[in-house]
C-alpha cells in the first residue's frame, strides 16, 4: 500500500500576515428608538400590576423555598461546627464552603420576594 505524504505549508503561508478581506461594515444601528416606541420606557397602568391574589401566591411559594435554603445552610454550618469541635478544621473549613450555593440560592429567592413586593406598591 503506497504511503500518502502530506506536504506542510511553507513557512510563508504559515507567517501570512496580510488581512483577509472583509466586507465593508454596515453602520451600526442602535436598539433604542428616540420614537414612542422606546424599548427603555414600560408605561405602567392598572392592567400591568399584581393582583394582591397573585402577589400572596407568589410570596407564599417563596417563603417556603427560601426557608429550605436556610435550613440547608445551618445543617451545613452545624456539621462544619462539628468537625471543628472534633480539632478537624481542615475537614470543617471544606464542609463550610458548601454554605455558599444555599446561601446564594436563599438571597437570590429573597431578592426575588424584595422585587415582587416592590412591584406590587
Amino acid at each position: 500500500m503506497p504511503s500518502i505524504r502530506v506536504r506542510p505549508k511553507s513557512v510563508a503561508a504559515i507567517l501570512d500576515t496580510r488581512p483577509c478581506r472583509t466586507p465593508p461594515h454596515r453602520p451600526l444601528h442602535p436598539l433604542d428608538f428616540v420614537a414612542k416606541g422606546s424599548v427603555s420606557v414600560i408605561a405602567l397602568s392598572e392592567e400591568h400590576t399584581m393582583s394582591n391574589a397573585a402577589l400572596s401566591n407568589a410570596l407564599s411559594a417563596l417563603f417556603p423555598m427560601i426557608t429550605e435554603r436556610l435550613k440547608q445552610a445551618h445543617n451545613i454550618a452545624a456539621a462544619a461546627q462539628t468537625c471543628a469541635a472534633t480539632g478537624n478544621y481542615e475537614s470543617a473549613f471544606r464542609i463550610l464552603l458548601d454554605v455558599e450555593q444555599p446561601t446564594f440560592e436563599a438571597t437570590t429567592l429573597l431578592n426575588a420576594a424584595s422585587l415582587i413586593r416592590h412591584d406590587a406598591e
